[in-house]
């Protein structure tokens, strides 16, 4: 089974990489930037993921040929699955930040979701302090209408999902605020699922990345670890579960 994570040379990836290796083994999970993409990495492959990072960077790189394999990719029944910046990437429009100096807005070619993706969502940010807004740990509803859980995953920025059409996309799960926070949409053959938190991230992954030297977002970051430690076995099994949802079997359980 082949595994493709999206590599751009900018964000670092470890922790998504070391959640998939968990659930299909080392052999399984691979990396393609954006000319491997264009050149044809997409055969043969069982599942995208788009990872978390900025999606300007990914509109950079992949508009144009790469939008166009990986569209090809879906439609003849390839999976994509888009975390957070990936998540946005993947929808009509997207809107970051909007009123502030960061703002970002515009449509996005993939289009696998029809509407908007609107984020960092407004409950979440905390002190108003741009270096620790974006992180916490919000609790999440999921019910795909045959698997029902609740549990507090990591959040860093990710979209409400907002429709403009009422079909051609399910919502998978909510925040306990009421946002849709994960959407499953068919495209052709194949579908996509949208993350906006960070599923791959539960209480060690975060501790793991935690460094205290000229980190102004430490106190911060231990907090939203902390927070999650209570979640740590739900969230893994949610993480599973999207996985399930995306290939239709998995090699390994969930740790």
């Amino acid at each position: 089974m082949k595994i493709l994570i999206y590599q751009d040379y900018i964000h670092n990836n470890g922790a998504l990489y070391r959640a998939l290796c968990r659930q299909f083994g080392l052999d399984n999970v691979h990396f393609a930037d954006a000319a491997d993409i264009a050149g044809g990495a997409l055969g043969n492959t069982k599942l995208l993921v788009m990872p978390g990072g900025a999606d300007l960077y990914y509109a950079e790189k992949l508009n144009g040929a790469g939008n166009a394999a990986i569209r090809a990719y879906v439609e003849n029944g390839g999976v994509y699955l888009g975390i957070c910046a990936g998540a946005y990437y993947a929808c009509r429009e997207i809107e970051w930040a909007m009123g502030t100096a960061q703002e970002i807005s515009g449509p996005r070619e993939l289009s696998f979701f029809p509407g908007k993706a609107a984020g960092p969502i407004k409950e979440f940010i905390e002190d108003g302090n741009a270096e620790k807004s974006y992180h916490g740990a919000p609790e999440i509803i999921y019910d795909d209408g045959a698997y029902q859980m609740e549990a507090h995953v990591h959040y860093a920025g990710g979209p409400a999902f907002i429709p403009t059409e009422k079909d051609g996309f399910t919502v998978l799960a909510r925040y306990s605020s009421g946002e849709n926070a994960i959407v499953e949409c068919p495209v052709g053959a194949g579908k996509a699922i949208l993350c906006s938190p960070h599923l791959e991230k539960a209480y060690e992954d975060v501790m793991r990345s935690l460094y205290k030297n000229k980190n102004p977002s430490y106190s911060w970051e231990k907090k939203t670890a902390e927070q999650l430690r209570s979640s740590e076995t739900q969230a893994r099994r949610l993480w599973a579960q999207i996985l399930l949802r995306c290939v239709g079997t998995r090699k390994r359980e969930a740790a």
